[in-house]
């Protein structure tokens, strides 16, 4: 009979976060082996549902449902309002987000294991709360063992913050095994110094090639499109540069950006000033995203300003196989891009003119040049599901023979 494991995640399908990607796909590498369950985090209170043959058990804390109401119905004053107590809370609250999602989740692990034993956690962050929540299960329950992945680092978010980054090593410290993606474990050894002797990291998953979509055209054929998908951030990620760069670009390349970000009105205003040439898309679903991917000349990425995290789109377009524009700060160049043969990286300390012209010889010299799936595995054996589903299933089964 399999073992049971209960996987704890953010947000999950079918708004999944990156995070929430990540783990979707290591449902399918581990579906084999275990039988698995999902823990995910609610903005509604959403009921159990089946995903690929697994069950889903939303978590939706109080405070979330709160928040995602406010956002539909409350004007833009009111809920910066309600943002006051969540800002003040912070320093004195670990982890000083989501804190409602460790005890709807810890609920739900009870509920769970009630009705079949747990065997092993596996949990994913961010959030720091799926940490937290599996940590406050284990204590009472201390013959389930427990494996965390950690994607994003809560105290790398918090720079500068002694609390929060000891707490995130205080809980990490007392799992079974400790896997890092591999940008925490080169950059941040001070947060497993303690505990280095269980802890690894684990490389990204390279996604499946997406097919191409057939009937719906999304863009103008004569025109060269360039696509943004993602989220930026004014401080980690700024698109400012991408977007000036857009606009000295020549009549005939556009810009498409399907993109959330907190800074929107510097978006906006370059999208009024650029005369067609940056198109701002709705939010879609990661299945739409995919076909777009292929109908795309070429695909942008603007990597962050910290070592510790690496954007997941970076992996999506490398599986697409298509030409990547590559943005990046000054001493974060990207070495994983880099293996591919189709990539541009651009420094954002080069001068707009000379960037735009590096670009639009790029975009001329590679036209409509495409990677094999056959290639990119030869290019990145270490990112293969094959790699890592090996990695996994040892590390679990490592952890359940304890």
């Amino acid at each position: 009979m399999k073992k049971h494991l209960v996987m704890i995640v953010g947000m999950f399908y079918p708004t999944p976060s990156p995070t929430g990607n990540c783990a979707e796909a290591y449902v399918d590498l581990l579906k084999d082996q275990f039988d698995i369950s999902v823990i995910c985090l609610a903005d509604t209170d959403r009921v159990q549902y089946d995903y690929n043959g697994k069950q889903v058990y939303p978590a939706a804390g109080w405070y979330t449902i709160f928040q995602h109401r406010l956002k539909k119905k409350a004007p833009r004053f009111l809920q910066n309002f309600f943002k006051i107590p969540v800002h003040l809370r912070q320093w004195f609250t670990q982890p000083n987000n989501l804190y409602s999602y460790v005890k709807a989740a810890r609920k739900q692990l009870e509920a769970i294991d009630a009705q079949r034993p747990i065997d092993v956690i596996f949990s994913v962050g961010a959030p720091m709360a799926a940490h937290v929540a599996a940590s406050h299960f284990r204590k009472k329950n201390p013959q389930v063992h427990w494996v965390t992945y950690t994607v994003d680092s809560y105290g790398a978010q918090n720079k500068g913050a002694a609390k929060a980054q000891a707490f995130e090593s205080d809980i990490l410290a007392q799992s079974d095994h400790v896997l890092l993606s591999e940008e925490i474990y080169d950059n941040s050894p001070a947060l497993y110094a303690t505990f280095a002797e269980k802890c690894e990291p684990l490389p990204y998953l390279m996604p499946l090639t997406p097919q191409r979509a057939e009937g719906e055209q999304y863009f103008e054929k004569d025109k060269t499109n360039l696509v943004y998908a993602g989220r930026f951030y004014k401080t980690i990620r700024n698109p400012e540069y991408l977007l000036q760069l857009a606009l000295e670009m020549d009549e005939n390349c556009v810009l498409h950006l399907y993109c959330q970000s907190d800074c929107d009105g510097v978006i906006d205003d370059y999208v009024r000033r650029s005369g067609g040439k940056i198109v701002r898309h709705a939010p879609v679903s990661v299945e739409e995203i995919q076909r777009i991917y292929t109908q795309a000349d070429a695909l942008v990425n603007v990597g962050n300003n910290t070592s510790e995290f690496k954007p997941s789109k970076t992996f999506e377009y490398i599986a697409t196989g298509k030409p990547i524009l590559n943005i990046y700060y000054e001493g974060q160049f990207d070495n994983v891009l880099a293996q591919s043969p189709i990539t541009l990286q651009l420094s954002r300390s080069l001068p707009a003119k000379e960037a735009v012209a590096a670009l639009q010889d790029f975009l001329k010299t590679t036209g409509a040049r495409t990677i094999s799936r056959q290639e990119i595995d030869k290019l990145f054996p270490k990112y293969s599901s094959e790699n890592i589903a090996t990695i996994l299933i040892e590390i679990l089964e490592v952890s359940l023979d304890k």
